[in-house]
Protein backbone atom coordinates (compact mmCIF):
# COMPACT_ATOMS: atom_id res chain seq x y z
CA UNK A 1 0.00 0.00 0.00
CA UNK A 2 0.89 3.25 -0.81
CA UNK A 3 0.76 6.40 1.37
CA UNK A 4 0.55 9.67 -0.93
CA UNK A 5 2.75 12.33 1.35
CA UNK A 6 2.15 15.34 -0.96
CA UNK A 7 -1.41 17.24 -1.12
CA UNK A 8 -2.50 17.68 -4.67
CA UNK A 9 -2.22 20.98 -6.39
CA UNK A 10 -5.04 23.25 -5.41
CA UNK A 11 -5.24 24.14 -9.35
CA UNK A 12 -5.14 22.12 -12.41
CA UNK A 13 -1.50 22.28 -13.66
CA UNK A 14 -3.17 21.14 -16.73
CA UNK A 15 -5.04 24.67 -17.03
CA UNK A 16 -1.79 26.47 -15.67
CA UNK A 17 -0.35 25.39 -18.14
CA UNK A 18 -2.06 26.18 -20.81
CA UNK A 19 -2.78 29.59 -19.95
CA UNK A 20 1.28 29.74 -19.99
CA UNK A 21 1.48 28.44 -23.38
CA UNK A 22 -1.32 30.74 -24.66
CA UNK A 23 -0.19 33.64 -24.00
CA UNK A 24 3.89 32.46 -24.86
CA UNK A 25 2.07 31.62 -28.71
CA UNK A 26 0.05 35.15 -28.52
CA UNK A 27 3.06 37.21 -27.86
CA UNK A 28 4.82 35.36 -30.13
CA UNK A 29 2.21 36.44 -33.08
CA UNK A 30 2.10 39.72 -31.59
CA UNK A 31 6.03 40.95 -31.37
CA UNK A 32 5.85 39.12 -35.36
CA UNK A 33 3.24 41.46 -36.43
CA UNK A 34 4.59 44.31 -34.49
CA UNK A 35 7.86 43.36 -36.65
CA UNK A 36 6.44 43.48 -39.86
CA UNK A 37 4.40 46.48 -39.10
CA UNK A 38 7.70 47.98 -38.27
CA UNK A 39 6.26 48.83 -34.81
CA UNK A 40 8.07 48.77 -31.56
CA UNK A 41 7.75 45.77 -29.43
CA UNK A 42 4.01 45.93 -27.57
CA UNK A 43 4.26 46.51 -23.95
CA UNK A 44 1.20 44.86 -21.78
CA UNK A 45 0.10 46.92 -18.83
CA UNK A 46 -2.06 44.22 -16.57
CA UNK A 47 -2.84 41.02 -18.50
CA UNK A 48 -0.47 40.23 -21.54
CA UNK A 49 -2.52 37.25 -22.64
CA UNK A 50 -6.11 39.47 -23.06
CA UNK A 51 -4.05 42.77 -24.16
CA UNK A 52 -2.04 40.50 -26.95
CA UNK A 53 -5.28 39.06 -27.92
CA UNK A 54 -7.04 42.63 -28.40
CA UNK A 55 -4.49 43.49 -30.05
CA UNK A 56 -4.29 40.66 -32.55
CA UNK A 57 -7.88 40.74 -33.39
CA UNK A 58 -7.75 44.73 -33.47
CA UNK A 59 -5.71 43.78 -36.84
CA UNK A 60 -6.59 40.75 -38.33
CA UNK A 61 -8.20 42.28 -41.31
CA UNK A 62 -4.44 43.41 -42.27
CA UNK A 63 -2.80 40.13 -40.97
CA UNK A 64 -5.59 37.99 -42.99
CA UNK A 65 -4.62 40.46 -46.21
CA UNK A 66 -0.79 41.04 -46.03
CA UNK A 67 0.72 38.34 -43.23
CA UNK A 68 2.42 35.70 -44.96
CA UNK A 69 1.96 33.15 -42.03
CA UNK A 70 -1.78 33.75 -41.40
CA UNK A 71 -2.56 30.28 -41.97
CA UNK A 72 0.06 29.17 -38.72
CA UNK A 73 -1.31 31.78 -36.84
CA UNK A 74 -4.95 30.13 -37.72
CA UNK A 75 -3.78 26.71 -37.02
CA UNK A 76 -2.16 27.95 -34.30
CA UNK A 77 -5.23 29.43 -32.74
CA UNK A 78 -7.85 27.07 -33.54
CA UNK A 79 -5.07 24.30 -31.73
CA UNK A 80 -5.32 26.38 -28.22
CA UNK A 81 -8.69 27.14 -28.35
CA UNK A 82 -9.21 23.23 -29.31
CA UNK A 83 -7.02 22.65 -25.95
CA UNK A 84 -8.86 25.00 -23.92
CA UNK A 85 -12.06 23.52 -24.50
CA UNK A 86 -11.04 20.26 -23.76
CA UNK A 87 -9.53 21.49 -20.36
CA UNK A 88 -12.39 23.44 -19.76
CA UNK A 89 -15.24 21.31 -20.67
CA UNK A 90 -14.23 17.48 -21.40
CA UNK A 91 -17.39 16.48 -22.66
CA UNK A 92 -16.75 18.57 -25.97
CA UNK A 93 -14.08 16.99 -26.16
CA UNK A 94 -13.80 15.19 -29.89
CA UNK A 95 -14.25 11.19 -29.88
CA UNK A 96 -12.79 9.60 -32.15
CA UNK A 97 -15.46 7.40 -33.98
CA UNK A 98 -13.89 5.60 -36.64
CA UNK A 99 -12.47 5.95 -40.02
CA UNK A 100 -14.07 7.80 -43.18
CA UNK A 101 -16.08 5.09 -45.61
CA UNK A 102 -15.45 7.78 -48.66
CA UNK A 103 -14.92 5.64 -51.79
CA UNK A 104 -11.19 7.93 -53.27
CA UNK A 105 -10.65 7.85 -57.00
CA UNK A 106 -9.44 3.74 -56.65
CA UNK A 107 -12.48 2.93 -54.79
CA UNK A 108 -10.57 2.43 -51.82
CA UNK A 109 -12.04 3.61 -48.57
CA UNK A 110 -10.52 7.02 -47.60
CA UNK A 111 -9.55 5.78 -43.79
CA UNK A 112 -9.29 8.89 -42.53
CA UNK A 113 -9.96 9.15 -38.42
CA UNK A 114 -13.16 11.13 -38.06
CA UNK A 115 -13.94 13.01 -35.04
CA UNK A 116 -17.52 13.64 -33.61
CA UNK A 117 -17.81 17.18 -31.26
CA UNK A 118 -20.85 16.58 -29.36
CA UNK A 119 -23.33 18.65 -30.42
CA UNK A 120 -21.84 19.06 -33.90
CA UNK A 121 -24.31 19.36 -36.56
CA UNK A 122 -21.65 17.64 -38.96
CA UNK A 123 -18.68 15.33 -38.82
CA UNK A 124 -15.75 16.60 -42.06
CA UNK A 125 -13.36 14.47 -42.77
CA UNK A 126 -9.94 16.09 -42.53
CA UNK A 127 -8.35 14.31 -45.51
CA UNK A 128 -10.97 13.93 -48.89
CA UNK A 129 -13.50 16.52 -47.28
CA UNK A 130 -16.91 14.29 -47.15
CA UNK A 131 -19.42 15.83 -45.08
CA UNK A 132 -21.53 13.63 -43.02
CA UNK A 133 -24.55 13.84 -40.57
CA UNK A 134 -23.73 12.40 -37.28
CA UNK A 135 -26.66 10.20 -37.44
CA UNK A 136 -26.31 8.71 -41.13
CA UNK A 137 -22.32 8.08 -40.56
CA UNK A 138 -22.92 6.79 -37.07
CA UNK A 139 -25.15 3.66 -38.92
CA UNK A 140 -22.87 3.45 -41.87
CA UNK A 141 -19.69 3.01 -39.81
CA UNK A 142 -21.36 0.43 -37.40
CA UNK A 143 -22.80 -1.28 -40.78
CA UNK A 144 -19.54 -1.52 -42.22
CA UNK A 145 -16.80 -2.16 -39.32
CA UNK A 146 -15.69 -5.95 -39.42
CA UNK A 147 -17.55 -7.89 -36.64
Amino acid sequence: MTVRTESPAPINLHVLDHITKTTATLDSWLVDWHDHLGWAPPSYRTDPMAEAASALRANLPWAAEHHPAIADFMNEVTDLHRTATGLLDPAARPRRIGTCPTALDDSEPCGAPLRYVPGSAAITCGWCGAVWDPLDLAALVQATSPE
